[in-house]
């Protein structure tokens, strides 16, 4: 077989993917902090607002959305600040800095 047939019979074994996008409106936001506390509590237990916010990019690229890079850095950030509000800090101490692990 030539490499000419062999490319065309390459093309058409090939299927489309068809993946479903997902608006920032259709993302339920207090599901999102629960399925990242259970992915980041999964594997250890404190982290820090770096922690989060990866797993936060993580969930975002899982669930398909799709919007301009402004849009998808805000939601990124309210998921994170969401997050962190959920989460219990390991220390009593007030100002404590962001590196912390909670």
């Amino acid at each position: 077989m030539g490499r000419r047939a062999a490319r065309a019979r390459i093309r058409e074994q090939r299927t489309s993917l068809s993946l479903e996008k997902v608006s920032v409106g259709q993302l339920n936001c207090d599901g999102a902090v629960g399925e990242v506390l259970a992915r980041l509590a999964a594997r250890r237990s404190g982290w820090n607002t770096a922690d989060i916010r990866g797993e936060i990019e993580q969930l975002i690229a899982r669930t398909n959305v799709v919007t301009n890079s402004s849009v998808r850095v805000e939601l990124a950030e309210d998921l994170t600040a969401r997050t962190v509000a959920a989460c219990v800090p390991l220390t009593d101490r007030a100002g404590l800095p962001e590196h912390i692990r909670r």
